[in-house]
């Protein structure tokens, strides 16, 4: 099939993209976008929509395009895919119906996060989130686990800007077992 490179979309007027549609934002589906071109060859707006309430958002200098601006139709919030959350320094998904997993949302990141401990250490970092689905400021959560013994402190969680998940004050063999969250992006 032939591929379409959004980059090559400069002149102004709206158009439909066939399949094969590279440049697209991170994780959209190959689908067909409409896409409206506004401005000149030295700035321009490109703004992309597709079925499933896929929309983005991105501008050209004149040299390069800033990155896709991204965000979802409140009405289709729930056709966003889930990710898998992937683990790390030991700590593991609970599985079954208890998945790990991150979507984008308007305006936020939705976590969900069910594990079973592994490095406890205050700051161990047990996940991170993609680029684009990463908070502009620290966000802070306090968790409840499974085992309460020992605890010296209130268990959190909290979500970088580097798109790290820190955990803080977990006492040994805790799980985390249902923690939802949202932080803005």
């Amino acid at each position: 099939s032939t591929e379409v490179d959004l980059n090559g979309y400069v002149r102004g007027g709206k158009y439909v993209t066939p399949l094969g549609t590279i440049n697209r934002p991170y994780l959209y589906p190959d689908i067909h976008y409409t896409i409206e071109v506004v401005g000149g060859a030295t700035a321009l707006t490109q703004t992309l929509t597709g079925a499933g309430g896929y929309f983005a958002v991105r501008h050209y200098n004149g040299s390069s395009f800033e990155p896709w601006f991204i965000t979802y139709n409140h009405s289709n919030v729930d056709a966003v895919p889930w990710q898998p959350l992937v683990f790390q320094n030991g700590w593991t998904d609970l599985g079954g119906a208890y998945q790990s997993r991150y979507r984008r949302c308007v305006g936020g990141v939705d976590i969900v996060i069910s594990a079973n401990s592994g490095t406890l250490t205050a700051g161990t970092v047990i996940a991170n989130l993609p680029f684009f689905y990463r908070p502009v400021a620290i966000c802070t959560f306090p968790v409840f686990t499974s085992n309460l013994a020992g605890i010296t402190e209130l268990p959190r969680m909290e979500v970088h800007p580097d798109g790290n998940i820190k955990v803080f004050g977990f006492p040994a063999g805790a799980t985390i077992s249902g923690f939802t969250g949202r932080v803005p992006i």
